[in-house]
């Protein structure tokens, strides 16, 4: 392996409020090895580099939320061994704690709190060398002494990411029974619409009108009742959407997520609603084709 960084993630307070605090070896922030998570907003120029050098530190988006404070401002911790002030040189996204999270040089970590272990150890490998043998070569060594459990980030992505779908697994029944409630929903409003126009399609049927003219009206009113639900449906969710994003995750859980619109998702759900209510549409279509215009003009 090439360069190992320790890394101690440890509970904490900030003004009698719970926040996290995530501290790294210093090669974590000065060295290039090591992917740091970007920096957003205004920061220090040479923001991970003064972390690593124990002049500052950098925290989560939710802590400048919770705290009001902004970058720039000095900080003051309580340690073990007193008071420690330093100033916020940047920010960044992290959801360790929904109080916020303060990433820090883990030398200065220990010095302060009298705390010299480590949660993690990230390594990264020299070019060319297959991470799963290194992955092996920790977890046969120093795995049965100390319990260790080695993982690649791309293991520990996938194992977040199925998380994610696990919880939202639910969400693809609740779109089958909406999809569900549209088609009746659709086909009964067009059967009713139907009974309620038997003159009309009389006095069309006897114009001239033709059987599949009939059901293309019927058709093209199945698609606009679709158009119209489908604006109105993306109105409400992407206001609900921005409020969920904006206002209540990051004060219930300390997230901020930037807002972004899934196209191609609405593309799919537009052409899966358009198909739904044409399917609704087929039987008052065909009703309405097979009424007879003497039938239809003498129905009061």
């Amino acid at each position: 392996m090439a360069h190992a960084a320790g890394n101690r993630l440890a509970d904490w307070t900030f003004r009698d409020a719970g926040i996290a605090i995530n501290a790294f070896d210093p090669p974590y922030f000065t060295t290039a090895a090591f992917e740091k998570p970007p920096l957003l907003g205004a920061h220090e120029p040479d923001a991970w580099e003064r972390v690593g050098r124990g002049e500052g530190v950098v925290v989560s988006t939710s802590f400048l939320l919770n705290f009001g404070v902004r970058v720039g401002d000095r900080i003051e911790l309580a340690t073990p061994r007193g008071p420690l002030a330093l100033p916020i040189v940047g920010a960044t996204l992290a959801f360790v704690s929904p109080g916020g999270t303060i990433e820090m040089s883990r030398e200065a970590y220990e010095h302060h709190w009298r705390d010299p272990l480590v949660n993690r150890v990230w390594v990264r490998t020299e070019p060319g060398v297959a991470p799963a043998a290194v992955r092996e070569a920790i977890a046969a060594r120093l795995g049965p002494s100390h319990g260790l459990r080695a993982v690649s980030a791309a293991d520990m992505r996938d194992h977040l990411v199925e998380q994610a779908r696990r919880a939202f697994a639910p969400m693809a029944v609740i779109e089958v029974v909406l999809l569900l409630v549209a088609l009746l929903s659709v086909g009964d409003t067009l059967a009713a619409n139907v009974l309620r126009r038997l003159r009309e399609i009389g006095t069309l049927r006897a114009l001239g009108v033709r059987r599949a003219g009939v059901v293309r009206i019927v058709l093209v009113e199945a698609l606009v009742i679709g158009a119209l639900g489908l604006v109105l449906g993306a109105a409400a969710g992407t206001l609900l959407g921005g409020l969920w994003i904006h206002r209540t995750l990051p004060h219930l859980l300390g997230w901020l997520l930037a807002f972004h619109l899934p196209w191609a998702r609405a593309a799919l759900v537009a052409v899966v609603t358009a198909g739904v209510c044409l399917v609704a549409a087929i039987l008052p279509a065909r009703r309405a084709a097979r009424l007879e215009p003497a039938v239809a003009l003498r129905y009061e």
